[in-house]
């Protein structure tokens, strides 16, 4: 049976108040990130547009130290919130890679912030240069 990695976030209060004192805000706070018992130090904001207003959100990381993961500066994990099934977007993408287009990886990821469940959300690679320079 196949499970989903668990990416445990930690804040210091005062970063995950900064954080969600103002959803608008595009300045990342500093937190702590565990994926299979690697630490990361992270810089982390809010993602998306009119998004941000609802009570899963989305969110922007950054990688600092170390300053890759699986070959990425930074990824988003988005919170699905309007696909109840949490799969449409995977299934997209999967289909886009399978037919040739360039396409971000996925993968289903479940998140706890400060020791509290925030659910599935799906993780998705940053199309940036590093994206570009993986596929050549």
């Amino acid at each position: 049976m196949m499970t989903i990695p668990v990416y445990r976030l930690s804040f210091k209060p005062e970063d995950l108040f900064e954080l969600k004192r103002d959803v608008w805000i595009d300045e990342p706070v500093s937190a702590k990130l565990s994926i299979n018992k690697r630490k990361f130090n992270i810089d982390i904001a809010y993602r998306g547009s009119h998004i941000r207003e609802f009570v899963k959100k989305s969110y922007h990381i950054q990688f600092d130290h170390p300053s890759v993961y699986k070959g990425a500066k930074e990824v988003h994990l988005n919170a699905e919130y309007k696909d109840p099934s949490l799969i449409r977007n995977k299934l997209s993408l999967d289909f886009f890679s399978d037919i040739g287009c360039l396409s971000p990886q996925s993968q289903h990821v479940f998140l706890i912030l400060n020791g509290e469940a925030h659910g599935v959300y799906l993780e998705l690679e940053s199309v940036d240069e590093h994206f570009l320079a993986r596929r050549k």
